[in-house]
């Protein structure tokens, strides 16, 4: 009736994946990811939290997609050219508090949450 708690664990890893001894298993990753399309169709992002739904996402798949972490691969951002495009893209990938605010109360209905834990 009160909903329950996540608890949430920062670098949280489970064993290793067989066969990929970089690999483990864990519940969500950030910043970039590779899938199946299939995969990520199941889950699916919702629309009303645009750009700021990575963890959400992650969220929304426990126990429906199995996600791996890999220390020996990384991502590199493409550098800005000038500081026109380094402001247009701040301004892109770090939206105002309302939308993140929006993002927390939306996950607890959706979820039936009353509680998310960090550890």
């Amino acid at each position: 009736m009160e909903g329950g708690c996540l608890n949430r664990k920062s670098n949280g890893k489970f064993h290793q994946l067989p066969g990929y001894p970089n690999c483990a298993l864990a519940s969500g990753v950030v910043n970039f990811f590779l899938a199946r399309t299939d995969a990520v169709q199941k889950v699916g992002f919702d629309p009303k939290l645009q750009r700021v739904a990575h963890s959400e996402f992650f969220m929304d798949g426990l126990g429906s997609l199995m996600v791996a972490t890999c220390n020996h691969v990384s991502i590199g951002h493409q550098p800005h050219t000038n500081n026109t495009d380094a402001a247009r893209y701040r301004k892109f990938r770090h939206p105002g508090r309302e939308d993140g605010k929006f993002k927390e109360r939306l996950q607890f209905f959706k979820n039936n949450l009353k509680c998310v834990r960090f550890g």
